[in-house]
């Protein structure tokens, strides 16, 4: 899987750091969903599909920087335009992926992105759709640590996603007004974690530690702080 999307990728400038943070970004979600798809007890073919799936979400990026210039997915969808380009147009063919394995791998890159999972999904789509989001959020929560985040903040917080926090809730993307916003943002995306060894993951690899350590204000660390209650109280279920 990863040699076909290797031989894909000869298409796009490896040189431009934007590309190369995405292709990296693309292999640690698929690294992140085998281990949570491993914890979950699937079974190996799973395994294998969940790890299909983290290589194939962010497809469409690719094109989104080289059409549009950027990754605004206000002005151009890459998870829908993912799709598309796979299935509508065949791409899908190139990858080793099951054809009874199509559906499952369209709607988890659709609605990987979205706020939330579209209504109406069978059990084992669904499963997928929760697994990528899950490991997506994980690697952008460990990109915030390791310096892909700006650190001066503007502000102030927008009261109403500091009040979505406090309700244990994820915000918006459209509601950033500001840079503290963006990461408040992701403050938000503990609480939108679905499954256990997601949330012990992030324990593991101290994405919370590493963010207050980078991380200096009242506001930002106040909430980080409700986040770890929040995940610890999850963890003991």
């Amino acid at each position: 899987m990863k040699e076909v999307f290797e031989r894909y990728l000869q298409h796009f400038d490896l040189t431009n750091p934007d590309i190369k943070k995405k292709q990296i970004h693309t292999y640690q979600v698929a690294e992140n969903c085998l281990e949570i798809a491993k914890s979950l007890g699937l079974s190996e073919q799973d395994q294998i599909l969940a790890y299909q799936i983290g290589i194939l979400h962010d497809i469409g990026r690719f094109h989104q920087l080289e059409l549009t210039n950027s990754y605004d997915d206000q002005v151009f969808d890459h998870a829908d335009y993912g799709a598309q380009l796979l299935f509508d147009q065949g791409l899908i063919s190139t990858f080793p992926v099951r054809v009874g394995n199509y559906e499952v791998v369209r709607k988890a890159i659709v609605n990987h992105n979205k706020y939330e999972i579209e209504d109406g999904l069978e059990e084992r789509t669904k499963l997928f759709c929760k697994l990528i989001r899950d490991a997506d959020k994980i690697d952008i929560l460990e990109l915030s640590c390791d310096g892909m985040i700006q650190t001066r903040l503007d502000g102030p917080a927008s009261p109403d996603i500091l009040m979505q926090l406090e309700r244990h809730q994820s915000a918006k993307v459209t509601q950033i007004r500001s840079n503290i916003d963006r990461i408040l943002i992701r403050i938000g995306f503990f609480y939108n974690l679905y499954f256990l060894p997601s949330m012990q993951i992030v324990f593991d690899r101290e994405i919370v530690k590493r963010l207050e350590d980078k991380i200096e204000d009242d506001i930002v660390h106040r909430e980080l702080e409700r986040a770890q209650r929040y995940l610890k109280e999850r963890l003991k279920c």
